[in-house]
């Protein structure tokens, strides 16, 4: 098909959330918000370190994430850095509602 089926049609929320710490080992956080009435919603997501000089990207370059368990008002947010760095990371993202 020279079409998207299934385009999501309604913006729902937008939010950001700062973590730091080392995330070696399989890490979860809850990401809360105000109700948006449904847990049917796309997560569209971007996951960025703090650092934008050496050895800025090369310490954040190997960050593997998901998520997963949505409700009306929060999802969770699993995390896995391969190199086991310490540093800040910020997750941006949009709900749209599926």
């Amino acid at each position: 098909d020279s079409y998207i089926k299934y385009m999501p049609t309604e913006f729902l929320h937008k939010g950001s959330y700062t973590m730091t710490g080392n995330f070696a080992t399989d890490s979860i956080k809850t990401i809360s918000f105000t109700s948006v009435n449904t847990s049917s919603y796309i997560i569209v997501g971007s996951l960025y370190g703090s650092s934008t000089t050496s050895p800025g990207y090369s310490s954040q370059n190997d960050m593997i994430w998901t998520t997963f368990n949505r409700t009306s008002s929060s999802f969770k947010l699993g995390l896995r850095e391969v190199s086991g760095n310490t540093g800040t990371l910020y997750f941006k993202y949009y709900l749209l509602k599926s």
